[in-house]
Parts: C-alpha cells; structure tokens; sequence
C-alpha cells in the first residue's frame, strides 16, 4: 500500500517543490544577496508617484538588469526595473503599479501580492 501512495504522490510532490524552489527560493536568495544595493536604489529613486518600498523581492538580477516587485509604504504592489547606463550606473527604466484596475495584472505574485494586500487592509 505504502508503494502505492509513493508512486501516486511522489512525483506530483517533487515536481512542486521543484517550482517553488526555482521561483520563490530563487527570489528569496537574490533578495538576500542583493538586499542593502537594491533597497538604495529604491530608497533613492522614490518620488510622488513612487514611494518607499515597505517590501521588495528581487525577481531578476544580472550585471545590467534588475527586475523587483515591491510593496509601496502605502501597500501598492509594483515591479520595478533598472538597468546600467552607458557609464555603469543603474537607471530605473521601468516603474508600474500592478493592479487589475490599471490593466496590468501581470506582476501579481501569489504569495508577495498577498503581502501587500494584507498591509492596504490593515492601513484602511
């Protein structure tokens, strides 16, 4: 019987534990890695309509681009990019809140977006 319940759950049980590991584990290393030089960059280019991070995962990062998705101190879920300049210094090239209302529903992340939602509830 216990062979049975192996075969019938053992590789569905490998196959997610596969995907959460290359998506949210590699999010949560990168984010470890590049915690104190991606919260500066944010922190530096918040303005009016951009704030302060209150949360941010790293998605994607190489020497000449980085992809993050955020929660603003006011609990707005965004993905932000930068890239490097021709002199090597980051350029935010991409900033968009991520919400059905505006269209763009395509950086929600499951368990991140969940995060920010809880925040604006607790905020209102």
């Amino acid at each position: 019987m216990f062979q049975k319940i192996k075969k019938r759950y053992g590789i569905p049980s490998v196959l997610i534990l596969l995907f959460l590991v290359n998506t949210y584990g590699k999010w949560e290393f990168l984010t470890h890695k590049h915690r104190q030089e991606v919260s500066l960059l944010l922190n530096e280019t918040a303005h009016e309509w951009r704030l302060k991070p209150a949360f941010f995962r790293v998605f994607s990062y190489t020497d000449q681009r980085i992809e993050i998705f955020m929660v603003e101190d006011g609990g707005q879920d965004m993905w932000v990019e930068f890239e490097k300049d021709a002199q090597g210094e980051w350029q935010e090239t991409r900033s968009s809140w991520c919400t059905t209302a505006n269209g763009s529903a395509s950086c929600f992340s499951m368990w991140y977006s969940l995060r920010g939602l809880q925040q604006f509830l607790a905020g209102n």
